[in-house]
């Protein structure tokens, strides 16, 4: 058909049938704002479990729910376990810094005094422990900690006897008992074997130490904690009650350490060399078995002193001892003249030889001439020496007493060079007399052997 011709009516018809026909849908553009359709989800029929498959799966749920249920329970406890412990802890260490509290600053703490001594050679590690076993602080670590920090460099612990109380805080024992300032100069002191109290006081005295009338009324008087000092009988016969306990040694004391801190310090030595000596005090026991006898440390003491006094040699100590022991066991008196010595230094103030009617004073308790048994108390502070002798009296051949027959020597003199001349009877005894008479060009008939002992005990 040619471009001009017009279209007859069947295909006109046609035209307007297929422009009013909607296009298929699938030719239709897609609509950006309708929402796609989803599929539809449609379950897996479910497969029908066997008898054996569903006691497997009930049995699975019940474990399954245990272990949740024991899981639950094991969380729980270690949450409080662990709650507690925390509690516990806290209340633990805050009563612990409330008690160190209260200790550091004495708040509740009851007031009452305590003497407390400290020693020439206590530290503070020493102190700090006596202060705990005495009750007044609880915590030696943390006061040591504070004392160090206190204390100025150099400083150290005063010595002496202080009364203390739980009441002080830690700063005011610090203050008691360690001086501020630069360290003190030390002064040795040596105290011979067998000096007598008054020789001791002169020497401490001579030295810068104390005074005369101090150093008596603390021999006398001061209540010292030494445990022996309760065996000591109450004697007012004696002259010191200390006498024959200030054990002779070399000691280190601070310039102005006083009269209470120095007889401490010897006694504590006598202490811990005597009266706990643990040897020392089986020998009592056996001397008084083997003698008879019925010594206490007192005794022996007592016994000691006479024999440093006459003995000269230590070759002689326990001879002289055997001597005095067989006098005593037959119930000769001593006859000593150093015991009388004792008393005439006492009186006059100075040693010199005693008279006859010195000998002979009935009034006398140091007058062994006179009085049974053992003078009223010690004469001098003994050595261990001596000490020894007394407890273990030999002959003249170094046998015990006890092997070579008790009575053997009752008798001795002391020669031209101080050694012991010893006899078995009076005619022995005087044998050795005339000896020494011919020795010293004495005039005969000078008397008993303690007439003319050897007088270098007077020095």
């Amino acid at each position: 058909m040619n471009k001009n011709q017009r279209p007859s009516n069947e295909q006109e018809n046609l035209n307007k049938v297929r422009a009013t026909t909607p296009p298929p849908m699938n030719s239709q553009p897609p609509n950006p704002l309708e929402q796609p359709k989803k599929k539809r989800f449609s379950f897996p029929k479910r497969k029908r479990l066997t008898k054996a498959e569903k006691r497997e799966r009930r049995r699975l749920r019940k474990e399954s729910a245990g272990a949740y249920a024991a899981n639950t329970l094991s969380g729980f406890i270690k949450a409080t376990v662990y709650i507690g412990l925390i509690v516990i802890i806290s209340v633990v260490l805050a009563g612990f810094l409330l008690a160190v509290l209260n200790d550091f600053l004495s708040l509740t703490k009851e007031d009452v005094d305590i003497p407390i001594y400290i020693s020439q050679d206590c530290d503070l590690v020493s102190f700090s422990e006596n202060l705990r076993d005495a009750g007044i602080i609880r915590f030696p670590v943390i006061f040591r900690m504070f004392a160090t920090a206190r204390m100025d460099e150099g400083a150290v612990l005063s010595t002496g006897e202080f009364i203390l109380s739980p009441s002080m805080n830690y700063n005011s024992i610090v203050s008691a008992v360690i001086p501020r300032g630069p360290r003190r100069q030390e002064i040795s002191v040596t105290i011979p074997e067998g000096r007598s109290v008054h020789d001791i006081i002169d020497i401490f005295t001579e030295a810068g130490f104390g005074t005369r009338e101090r150093f008596e009324y603390v021999i006398n008087y001061h209540p010292f904690p030494h445990e022996f000092l309760q065996n000591i009988p109450e004697d007012h016969e004696r002259i010191f009650r200390l006498e024959g306990y200030l054990f002779p040694d070399t000691f280190r004391f601070f310039e102005n350490a006083n009269e209470e801190t120095i007889i401490h310090r010897l006694l504590t030595e006598f202490d811990n060399r005597v009266a706990t000596n643990r040897v020392i005090l089986d020998a009592i026991d056996n001397f008084n078995t083997l003698t008879g006898l019925s010594f206490n440390l007192d005794d022996v003491i007592n016994l000691a002193s006479v024999i440093q006094s006459e003995a000269l040699h230590a070759v002689d100590f326990a001879v002289i001892g055997g001597v005095f022991v067989n006098r005593l066991r037959v119930g000769m008196r001593l006859q000593s003249d150093a015991t009388t010595v004792y008393m005439i230094r006492h009186l006059e103030g100075a040693r010199r030889e005693p008279t006859v009617a010195d000998l002979n004073n009935d009034h006398s308790p140091f007058s062994t001439y006179n009085r049974d048994g053992l003078p009223a108390g010690p004469i001098n502070n003994p050595s261990m020496l001596a000490i020894n002798s007394a407890l273990s009296p030999r002959d003249t051949r170094g046998r015990s007493l006890a092997d070579a027959g008790f009575t053997r020597y009752i008798f001795f003199i002391t020669g031209r060079y101080g050694q012991g001349l010893f006899a078995l009877n009076v005619a022995g005894h005087e044998a050795n007399i005339r000896m020494v008479q011919e020795e010293r060009d004495l005039p005969p008939g000078t008397g008993d052997v303690n007439d003319i002992i050897d007088s270098d005990y007077l020095n």
